[in-house]
This record gives structure tokens, C-alpha cells and sequence, in this order.
């Protein structure tokens, strides 16, 4: 049995939270520094202290698709229209609905721990705060288009 959470907050004395961002401390251990002296190896340890500030204000994002008329700039304009406008269809004898299944960000999951014995899941869109796919804003042109023209999709 698992449990799936929407969010989550790290509490450590390594990572601190405010409104407008998220920092965190993290000290990398890498391979050990080598150095000779009279015929003897000296290894010393080598570490490097970072420090990750995350804002927690998500930005406007714009995707600008050159060759838009194409196979992969159509699937991937649709696919995002057919979400936002919560589109369905028949085919056979059940219905479709639009979904984000096959989207890494969106339909993945990621084990972070365990609780009472049960694996403890997020989803990967809550690691860090990212653009919702249906709030991008799409531009683009192909050669297939007339001269001059350019289309652009923007969020309803």
C-alpha cells in the first residue's frame, strides 16, 4: 500500500523557507585531492559547500516553436489546448478524456521515504514550483506557413 501527497516541506537545519523563496545548504563530499611528497601519496578530502535559493514565485514561460506546422509542434500544441479546454471524445465504446499521462512532470511520481511501513510518494511537479503546462504560452512559425505570418497560442 503506498500514500501519494500533493506537498511537502523539508524540515532541516539546512533548508529554510519564506514567502518568496526556498534556500538550501547542501556540502558535496567529492574524490579525495592527491598530492606526492618523497615517494608518498597524500590524499586530503575534498568538499565543496553550495547553496540552492529556489524562488517560489513561478515565472510567465514562453515556447517559441520553430517548424510549428510540423508533427512535433502540432502534437505538442494540441495535446496542451485539449487539456486546458478539458476536451473529451468517443472512440468505440468509451469515453476520452484529455490527460497529462505520458508527461514527466505531470503524471510522475517520486518515493521520498517511508511512513508507518508504506512507501510515501510525491508528485514530481511538487519537487520544486514549475510552470503548469496549460499556463505556457506558445509561439512559433513554420516555412509551410504564408510569408510574414506567424501564429501565436496563448493561455484561456
Amino acid at each position: 500500500m503506498t500514500n501519494l501527497y500533493r506537498s511537502f516541506k523539508v524540515n532541516s537545519d539546512a533548508v529554510s523557507y519564506t514567502d518568496e523563496e526556498i534556500r538550501a545548504r547542501y556540502v558535496y563530499h567529492g574524490s579525495p585531492k592527491a598530492t606526492l611528497s618523497h615517494d608518498t601519496l597524500i590524499l586530503e578530502n575534498s568538499t565543496t559547500q553550495y547553496e540552492f535559493v529556489t524562488s517560489r514565485k513561478v515565472p510567465k514561460l514562453g515556447c517559441l516553436i520553430v517548424g510549428w506546422g510540423g508533427n512535433n509542434g502540432t502534437t505538442l500544441t494540441g495535446s496542451v489546448i485539449a487539456n486546458a479546454e478539458a476536451m473529451r471524445w468517443h472512440k468505440r465504446s468509451k469515453e476520452i478524456e484529455a490527460n497529462y499521462i505520458g508527461s514527466m512532470t505531470q503524471s510522475s511520481t517520486i518515493r521520498i521515504g517511508a511512513m508507518d511501513g508504506k512507501d510515501v510518494y510525491i508528485p514530481f511537479c511538487s519537487i520544486l514550483p514549475m510552470v503548469k503546462p496549460n499556463d505556457i504560452i506558445f509561439g512559433g512559425m513554420d516555412s509551410s506557413f504564408p510569408r510574414a505570418q506567424r501564429l501565436r497560442c496563448f493561455p484561456s
